[in-house]
């Protein structure tokens, strides 16, 4: 009986070529996953009856990180950046945000009123729940001999 192979990193003796292919799976998963969930979010707008007119840039939010070659992962995030179109504001819509009012003005004491709050979209949530069935079906067509 083979041995059983139980991470990528014992793969490179046996296999040289496979945990390349692999890691690569692992990658394009993780692009496909951000794909769906840029998707999602971006069909999500009806969640919210006053939005930034902006919302539909706020798709770009969601992005890929690095690809760690030491634990074989990579993650899928809404944090976004100031950089690109201020896509930073998607973790608050995918987050969501805690009720706010307002009990001052200018430091004067006023009658309280309410800010309100952003509902979390769990769009990375949602999505996350199906990743490890599309990274079965990535590392089994980069396996196919």
């Amino acid at each position: 009986m083979g041995k059983i192979i139980h991470d990528t990193s014992e793969m490179e003796g046996f296999f040289p070529g496979l945990k390349k292919g692999v890691d690569r799976a692992v990658v394009a998963a993780a692009f496909n996953v951000r794909d769906r969930a840029r998707s999602m979010f971006r069909g999500s707008g009806s969640l919210y009856k006053h939005k930034t007119s902006a919302y539909k840039d706020l798709d770009q939010g969601i992005q890929v990180g690095k690809f760690n070659p030491t634990s074989e992962s990579i993650e899928v995030h809404a944090l976004g950046t100031k950089r690109i179109k201020d896509t930073y504001k998607t973790r608050f819509f995918v987050g969501g945000t805690v009720y706010r009012k307002q009990t001052k003005v200018a430091g004067k004491k006023v009658k309280p009123y309410s800010k309100g709050y952003i509902k979390a979209n769990d769009v990375i949530t949602n999505v996350t729940t199906q990743a490890q069935s599309v990274l079965k079906t990535f590392i089994e067509n980069a396996i196919k001999p």
